[in-house]
This record gives structure tokens, sequence and C-alpha cells, in this order.
């Protein structure tokens, strides 16, 4: 029988951006008791109601059309008072999400479908939305992989 013990508190089935960007969370969380999240698109809100336990607020942000869903996501979780649903048209990011800047953004997929001028200006707005200091943690399947061969502008 194999004992594997880890100082990670955190599940050991997270993706290595959902766990670099919990851990960031853990580690504003000494400094600073309010920290604001942004995830998107929500998806069926995991990894927010992850953050949301953890004490921070966290504003989901997908297309409209989930919002429903979304919401009684949320209050399943009872998580009424940390999350709030935002409407954006993924992969875009809300113009003027309410509770900006935020302190930790976390973008998985949507944009690398995008042609590269637009989600190069996708990136830029969501730094944008930023606090100083804030952190962006971005999924891009395969743009530096076999997968994103025939990707234009892909040496940009």
């Amino acid at each position: 029988m194999t004992r594997h013990i880890t100082a990670n508190p955190l599940e050991t089935g997270t993706d290595e951006l959902e766990r670099l960007a919990l851990e960031e969370c853990i580690k504003r969380q000494r400094f600073d008791r309010q920290v604001s999240v942004m995830v998107m698109p929500a998806g069926r809100c995991e990894m927010a109601i992850q953050f949301a336990r953890m004490g921070a607020q966290i504003k989901d942000a997908d297309r409209p059309e989930n919002k429903r869903e979304l919401e009684g996501r949320i209050l399943a979780a009872g998580l009424r008072e940390e999350m709030h649903f935002v409407p954006c048209d993924f992969p875009r990011s809300p113009e003027e999400p309410p509770g900006e800047p935020f302190d930790i953004i976390v973008a998985r997929r949507g944009l690398c479908c995008m042609p590269y001028d637009e989600a190069k200006k996708n990136v830029r707005q969501l730094l944008q939305q930023l606090r100083i200091g804030g952190k962006l943690y971005i999924s891009i399947l395969g743009l530096h992989s076999e997968l994103s061969e025939g990707y234009a502008a892909r040496e940009q």
C-alpha cells in the first residue's frame, strides 16, 4: 500500500493552472482578507466554488444564456454572498464587470480559437481589469505545441 503524503492543501485532481490560481489566492489571503477573483467561463462553477470556500469574492463570467443554470449552482453551493454571475460574450471579457479590479482572473478555454490580434486585444483588456500586482491565468491549449501548426501569426 502506497501512501501519498503532500503538503498541498488542495485536492490532488486539480490541473496545474487551477492549482496555481488557488495557491495564489491562499497567498493573497495572508495579507488581504478580501481577495477578488473572476473566472471565465464559469462552466459548472467547480473552480469558482473552490475559490469561494476559501473566502474569495467571485465573479462568474459566462454567456447570458447560462445565467439561470449558474445562479442555480451558486445557490445549491450555498455561496450566494460570495459568488455572482456576470454576463459576457465569452471568450471576450465583460466590458466593465462589477467588482473590478480583480486580484486574480482565470480565463479557461476560448482564447485559443480566436485570431491572434483579437486574442491579444482580449488579453490586454483582461490585464486592465487586474489590480496592480494581480495575476492573470490563461489556459491556451496547444499554442506552443504540434496542435498550433497552421495557427496564423503563431510566431508573433
